[in-house]
C-alpha cells in the first residue's frame, strides 16, 4: 500500500493549531496514534516510521497528531501540563467527529494523556493499545529537570542511546537529531516535574486494553510496565524480546498481536517474504555429547542456557537477528545485513565462548533467503542457510571458519585478516563446493592491568597493548576507564603499541583519593611513561585529556613525539559555562544513571548500555561530581606554549564535545600544529591514525571534504550497464536520431529495473548504475535487461548492444550515491564484458550457489587500482 502523508490542522481552545495527519479508508474503523518522540513527520520521513504508519493504516483510518508545542503544530506555546495535552487529544477527535475510535499510544507521555483522555470519556474509546507505557512520575525525573534545561543538546544526544541502546548507531544520531528540531526543552521539563498518579483511574478503566513492551527497554523498565498492567482491570500484557523502546522500529516483531487485538484479518499478511540477501552465522557448542557426560546434565543445561542468551545479546549488538524460529538445541542461527556486522557478532560470540567452559564451532556464509513466519515465529530458509550449517561443522573448536563469499565482501569493511583454508565440496559437488576462511584472534582481550605509583603514592593502574614503538598513550576523557574501554576502542592504528589507564579515583586505580587537580594527574602520566621505561611516546588525548596532554608535553618536550587532540580547550571556561557545569555536577549527583546514558551518547559507536554498565562500577557519583568540577578547573594558558612536538587537532563538525572556538584557539596558540574540522567519525579516526602512523595531516584534511558524509550500507548488489559503440552511434546518426536511441534505452533499464526491484542510482547518458538488496533479482534483472536489449536489435533498425558487470558488496553510502571498492568493482567488471555480455566476480557466482543459473570461467584479471586478482564468470543467459 502506498500512501501521502498530508499535514491539516485544527485549533483548540486556547487558538493553538494542532496538526494533524489522516490515512487510509475515510469509512473504516477509525485508530489515533499518539506517538512519543519525535513526531509524525519526522517518524514519516523515516523509512522505518513510514512503514509502520502504513502498516497500522492498512486497514483502519488511522490518525496522527502532534501536541502543541510538539512537532508541526504551533510551536511558540507555554501550555505543556497533560490537561493541556488531553485537549488536544480531545481537539482532534471532535474536529474529525470520531465518535468511537480506537487509541495506541506509545511512550510515557502519549500513554498518560491517552489514559487520562479514555478515563474522562467513556465510552469514546472502544480500545486501548499502550506501546512502553508509565503511569506514576519519578523523583529521579523531576531531580534531572534543571539539569536537562541547562545542558538540553546533552540531553538530546543521550536520549537516542536511551531509546536505541544496541543502535543503529546512525539511527541513534536520527533520533536524537528530531527531537532538537521538534521538540524543546520546557516540553521535558514540564513532565519531569509534574507528578503523575493515575492508579484511580486505571482501576475504572473498563475497555479492552493491550500493552506491549521490550523487555530490555531502558526508556521504561518492564517492572513499570507491570505496575501499569496490574492497576488495569483485565489489561493484556505481551512482553517482547529487545530493548528498542519506540514501536516503528522492528514492528514487525509485534504487529500480528496488534492487529488480532484491533480485530484486523491478516489474510495474506504472515507466510513467505520476498527473498533477499544476508549474511547467515550459525554456532554449535564443540562435543556436547561429551560435555554432557563430563559436567552432568543441570551443569551442562545450565552453561549451555546462559551461553545461549549472552550469544542472542551479543547478535543483537552486533546488529544481527538470532531466529527464534531455529530450535538448534546446541547452537544459534542468526542473520545479518552486513558481512562487517556478521563477523563483528562472530568474534563477540567467540570472546563469550572463550570465558565459559563451552566451546564453539562458528559459521559463516552469505546468500539469497527466504524468510517465514509461523505462529509469530519468524524462520529463514534455502540453500545458503544449509551451506552456513555445513561450513559451521567443518570449523574447529576457537576458530571462525568463513565461505570465499563472506571473505570478499567483508575484506574491504570487516577489519580483519583471513587464512586460506581451501575448498571444500558441499554434499559432494564440486560445482557448489566453497573456499573456506579462516579468521583466528583479532580479538579484544581482557587487558592485563599493570600499576605505577604517582609521586604522592596514588596507584595508577595502566593495560599495555604490545606492538612496535614509540607507544600511543591514550589520554581519554574522564569517563573512561580500561574496563569500559575493553572491546570498544577499534579506532587505533594496527599493530602500533598503545596504553591505556584508568585516572585517579577510579577503575582499577587507588579510589580513595582527595586531590585530582591538573598536576597530581600529570604526575600520573609522568609515572606511568618511566613505568614503561622513559622511552618517547605518541599521545591521543580528547576532552579533558587534552590539557593534562598539553601539560605533559610542556613540561617533558623530549618525551612526546607527536600529539593528536580530538577536542581540546586550553581553559575549562571557555569549554563550558558554569551553569551547564554546575548542571551536569547536580545530575552527577541526583541521576548518575541519565549523565552516563548523556556522556556514552558523545562517543560513536559506543555499546552505550554496556559503558554505562562499566562505568557504573568503575566511578562513584560523587567522583563523577567531582571531575566534572575540575573539568572548567583545567587552564593550561601557560603550558601551551611551551609545546614543541607535532601536534594534530581535530573538530568534528556538529558532534563536537568541546566549543568549535575552544577547539580553534587551542590549534592557534599551539605551534607546529595542524587543525583539521572532519564532517563524519570515520574522517576524523581515519585522520588521527594516519597522523599518529607518521601520515601527513595536511592530507588528510585536504581529503575529508569528499567523504564527509561517507558511512558503510548493508551488503548489495551493484549493476553496471554500458552502451557499447556509444560514441561511434552518436557520430553516425547525429544527436537527434541517436538521442531517440538513448532514450529507448533508458526506457527499457528503468522499466527492467523496477520489474525486478533494483534502484537506479545514476545513470551516465550511455549506461546505468544500480543496486539490489537480492543478489538473485540483480542477476534476474541482468538477464532480463540483455533479453530486451536483443528482442529490441531484431525488431528495430537501429540495433542496441550493451554489456553489463554486477559485483557485490558493502559500498559506502553517500546522499543516495554508492562509493566504494565495491563499486569500482563492479564498473571495472563491466568494461571487460563485450557486447550482449554479463560478467560477474567470483563473489557473485557464490551468492549464486545452488541457483538455476549457468556460469563459464573467464579467467583472472587484476582490476587497475587493486592489488589482488579477481576471477571472472560470464552468464550464460541465452542457454
Amino acid at each position: 500500500m502506498s500512501i501521502e502523508q498530508q499535514i491539516s490542522y485544527c485549533t483548540n481552545a486556547d487558538g493553538v493549531r494542532i496538526a494533524y495527519a489522516t490515512y487510509g479508508n475515510e469509512g473504516a474503523p477509525a485508530i489515533v496514534y499518539v506517538s512519543d518522540l519525535p513526531g509524525q513527520e519526522a517518524i514519516w520521513a523515516s523509512p522505518w516510521g513510514r512503514a509502520f504508519t502504513e502498516e497500522l493504516a492498512r486497514h483502519r483510518r488511522l490518525i496522527t497528531f502532534d501536541f502543541g508545542g510538539f512537532g508541526a503544530s504551533q510551536r511558540d506555546v507555554e501550555r505543556h501540563a497533560p490537561d493541556d495535552m488531553v485537549a488536544d487529544l480531545t481537539t482532534v477527535a471532535d474536529h474529525l467527529r470520531l465518535e468511537r475510535f480506537e487509541l495506541f499510544a506509545a511512550g510515557m507521555g502519549p500513554s498518560i494523556v491517552s489514559i487520562m483522555y479514555t478515563g474522562g470519556h467513556p465510552g469514546r474509546v472502544s480500545k486501548l493499545a499502550l506501546f512502553s507505557p508509565r503511569m506514576i512520575s519519578s523523583v529521579a525525573d523531576a531531580s534531572v529537570a534543571e539539569s536537562v534545561q541547562a545542558a538540553f543538546h546533552l540531553y538530546c544526544r543521550s536520549v537516542g542511546t536511551v531509546f536505541f541502546p544496541s543502535g543503529p548507531i546512525e539511527v541513534q544520531r536520527w533520533f536524537s537529531k528530531a527531537i532538537r528540531e521538534w521538540a524543546s526543552a520546557d516540553q521535558f521539563v514540564a513532565f519531569m516535574r509534574g507528578k503523575f498518579d493515575l492508579s484511580s483511574t486505571l482501576s475504572g478503566l473498563a475497555l479492552p486494553v493491550l500493552i506491549l513492551h521490550r523487555k530490555q527497554s531502558q526508556a521504561v523498565s518492564i517492572a513499570e510496565v507491570r505496575t501499569a498492567a496490574s492497576l488495569i482491570p483485565g489489561a493484556r500484557l505481551v512482553t517482547l524480546d529487545g530493548d528498542v523502546g519506540v514501536p516503528y522500529w522492528n514492528y514487525e516483531q509485534f504487529i500480528g498481536t496488534l492487529h488480532d487485538f484491533l480485530g484486523v484479518s491478516r489474510d495474506g499478511d504472515l507466510g513467505t517474504v520476498a527473498a533477499g540477501s544476508a549474511v547467515i552465522l550459525f554456532t554449535d557448542i564443540v562435543d556436547s555429547t561429551a560435555l554432557t557426560e563430563r559436567l552432568g546434565d543441570t551443569r551442562f543445561r545450565e552453561a549451555s542456557r546462559a551461553l545461549d542468551a549472552g550469544l542472542r545479546t551479543a547478535i543483537r549488538e552486533a546488529g544481527g537477528e538470532a531466529i527464534e524460529g531455529k530450535l538448534l538445541g546446541d547452537g544459534v542461527l542468526a542473520t545479518f545485513g552486513s558481512a562487517a556486522q556478521a563477523i563483528d557478532g562472530a568474534r563477540r560470540c567467540l570472546a563469550l565462548s572463550a570465558a565459559s567452559e563451552l566451546g564453539l564451532h562458528i559459521g559463516l556464509h552469505a546468500g539469497d533467503v527466504i524468510r517465514e513466519e509461523v505462529d509469530g515465529r519468524r524462520d529463514v530458509f534455502g540453500g545458503a542457510v544449509n551451506i552456513a550449517s555445513r561450513i559451521c561443522g567443518l570449523s574447529a573448536p576457537g576458530e571462525i571458519l568463513v565461505s570465499d563469499v563472506v571473505r570478499g565482501m567483508g575484506r574491504s569493511s570487516a577489519g580483519v585478516e583471513f587464512e586460506d583454508r581451501g575448498e571444500h565440496d558441499n554434499e559432494g559437488r564440486r560445482r557448489a563446493g566453497a573456499r573456506l576462511c579462516s579468521s583466528r584472534g583479532g580479538l579484544m582481550a581482557e587487558p592485563q592491568i599493570r600499576f605505577a605509583t604517582s609521586a604522592d603514592g596514588t596507584r595508577i593502574a595502566y593495560a599495555v597493548d604490545a606492538g612496535p614503538l614509540p607507544a600511543i598513550l591514550l589520554i581519554w576523557g574522564w569517563p573512561q576507564t580500561i574496563g569500559a574501554i575493553s572491546g570498544f576502542d577499534r579506532h587505533l592504528p594496527p599493530d602500533r603499541a598503545s596504553v591505556h589507564f584508568d585516572r585517579r579515583g577510579m577503575g582499577a586505580s587507588s579510589r580513595d583519593v582527595d586531590d585530582i587537580s591538573l598536576d597530581r594527574q600529570v604526575e600520573d602520566v609522568t609515572a606511568i611513561v618511566e613505568a614503561l621505561g622513559g622511552q618517547p611516546i605518541d599521545i591521543r588525548a580528547n576532552w579533558d585529556g587534552t590539557p593534562i596532554a598539553i601539560a605533559f608535553a610542556a613540561a617533558y618536550p623530549e618525551r612526546v613525539e607527536r600529539m593528536a587532540l580530538i577536542d581540546p580547550y586550553i581553559q575549562g571556561s571557555s569549554a563550558t559555562t558554569i551553569e551547564a557545569n554546575q548542571a551536569l555536577m547536580e545530575m552527577a549527583r541526583n541521576n548518575w544513571t541519565m549523565l552516563r546514558r548523556m556522556l556514552g551518547s558523545m562517543i560513536p559507536g559506543r555499546d552505550t548500555g554496556a559503558w554505562s554498565e562499566a562505568l557504573r562500577r568503575a566511578v562513584s557519583s560523587e567522583m563523577a561530581a567531582r571531575y566534572l568540577e575540575q573539568y572548567r578547573l583545567m587552564d593550561v594558558s601557560r603550558q601551551v606554549e611551551l609545546v614543541r612536538c607535532r601536534t594534530l587537532v581535530t573538530y568534528q563538525s556538529g558532534n563536537g564535545a568541546v566549543p568549535r572556538r575552544a577547539v580553534q584557539e587551542a590549534a592557534t596558540r599551539l605551534q607546529n600544529c595542524d587543525f583539521l574540522e572532519a564532517a563524519s567519525t570515520d574522517v576524523l579516526w581515519e585522520s588521527v591514525n594516519r597522523f599518529l602512523d607518521r601520515g601527513d595531516s595536511s592530507a588528510v584534511a585536504a581529503e575529508a571534504p569528499g567523504d564527509a558524509a561517507a558511512k558503510p550500507s548493508a551488503f548489495r548488489t551493484v549493476l553496471f550497464t554500458d552502451i557499447v559503440g556509444h560514441t561511434e552511434m552518436m557520430s553516425r546518426l547525429g544527436d537527434v536520431k541517436g538521442r531517440d536511441v538513448l532514450r529507448e534505452h533508458e526506457r527499457i533499464t528503468r522499466e527492467t529495473l523496477k520489474a525486478h526491484g533494483g534502484a537506479e542510482v545514476k545513470t551516465m547518458g550511455d549506461g546505468f548504475m544500480a543496486s539490489f538488496g537480492s543478489v538473485t533479482s540483480a542477476m534476474e534483472c541482468a538477464i532480463a535487461l540483455q533479453r530486451a536489449f536483443a528482442s529490441h536489435t531484431e525488431s528495430m533498425p537501429e540495433p542496441l548492444h550493451v554489456r553489463v558487470g554486477l559485483n557485490a558488496g558493502e559500498p559506502i553510502e553517500e546522499d543516495g550515491d554508492l562509493f566504494g571498492a565495491t563499486v569500482i568493482l563492479a564498473s571495472r567488471i563491466a568494461a571487460k564484458a563485450s557486447a550482449g555480455e554479463i560478467l560477474v566476480p567470483d563473489t557473485v557466482r557464490g551468492l549464486l550457489s545452488g541457483k538455476q543459473f549457468l556460469f563459464s570461467d573467464r579467467g583472472e584479471f587484476v582490476p587497475k587500482g587493486f592489488d589482488d586478482a579477481v576471477r571472472l564468470y560470464e552468464v550464460r543467459w541465452r542457454e
